[in-house]
């Protein structure tokens, strides 16, 4: 007894092939979206990081004080203490955004550990430290104590009352620098809507369901057409008479379809899966 050979038409594959593609490609621009975004965020967060301690340094320090000078003694203690404290907040701001964004879960420990060694141990190496070590106990404390989600936003929030406290020349200059503020909390709501707002889960889920469904069915369609292929060789053709007789249907070109599909397999999930990748940046 012979079964019938499972074949398909290829006619409905060449209609649903624009529409797999239209799939692949508006789900690769999505994510791809998503982490050029990310990435000009993260980048932005970082200039006005850079923005904000320059400006505090040019409009804080006393003019009077040399910044080439290897001298501490000329420089003002206070002014030198409130820009340590405002570069340790800016540090703590982008350290705290980046612990929501990767996963809490897997980056509380190095998270705490270098909360504790940038406002504590360092402190604690300097004379004269009383005032700033207790800040950096109490600011450790009530910045732990908050939920991973309000992290960065604490953080944002006592970097503008640092910002706040310096001893600016003018009100302007207060101005210019809080303008940077204002950026720096534009950009972490950007973050949190790429980390809270991912592509809809059905638009993947179709997506991955057609791609599955289209390439198992896809070798039947395609057997005729191997089976259809030449071999000259003469020991290919004694071969191929050989399984012939032994399997009614069967052409040894049709064994091409084989690295055929996994190839195209290879390539169309690998599109899918560079688009995973990139979802979540």
């Amino acid at each position: 007894m012979t079964l019938p050979m499972l074949q398909l038409p290829s006619l409905p594959f060449t209609l649903a092939s624009p529409a797999l593609g239209l799939l692949l490609v508006f789900r690769t621009n999505a994510s791809y979206g998503r982490w050029t975004e990310a990435r000009m965020t993260w980048g932005k967060i970082m200039t006005q990081s850079r923005n904000l301690v320059r400006m505090s340094c040019t409009f804080v320090l006393n003019p009077a004080s040399q910044i080439s000078t290897n001298s501490r003694t000329n420089w003002n203690n206070g002014e030198l203490q409130s820009l340590d404290r405002l570069t340790k907040v800016t540090w703590a701001f982008s350290r705290s955004l980046m612990n929501q964004l990767s996963g809490p879960e897997d980056d509380d420990g190095p998270y705490e550990e270098q909360l504790r060694a940038v406002f504590l141990e360092t402190t604690a190496n300097n004379e004269d430290n009383s005032d700033e070590l207790q800040y950096g106990r109490n600011f450790v404390s009530r910045l732990l104590a908050c939920d991973e989600k309000s992290r960065a936003l604490a953080a944002l929030t006592e970097l503008s009352l640092v910002v706040n406290a310096l001893p600016v020349v003018t009100e302007k200059n207060r101005v210019e620098i809080d303008k940077s503020l204002v950026v720096m909390g534009d950009s972490l709501g950007a973050c949190e809507r790429i980390y809270t707002a991912p592509v809809p889960l059905v638009y993947t889920r179709h997506t991955a369901r057609f791609l599955t469904f289209y390439l198992i069915a896809l070798p039947m369609a395609l057997y005729t057409p191997f089976s259809s292929l030449n071999i000259n060789t003469a020991a290919a053709t004694a071969t191929a008479t050989a399984t012939a007789t032994a399997v009614p249907g069967f052409h040894l070109s049709s064994l091409s379809l084989i690295p055929a599909m996994v190839l195209l397999a290879l390539f169309l999930f690998g599109i899918e899966e560079l688009a995973i990748q990139l979802e979540e940046p």
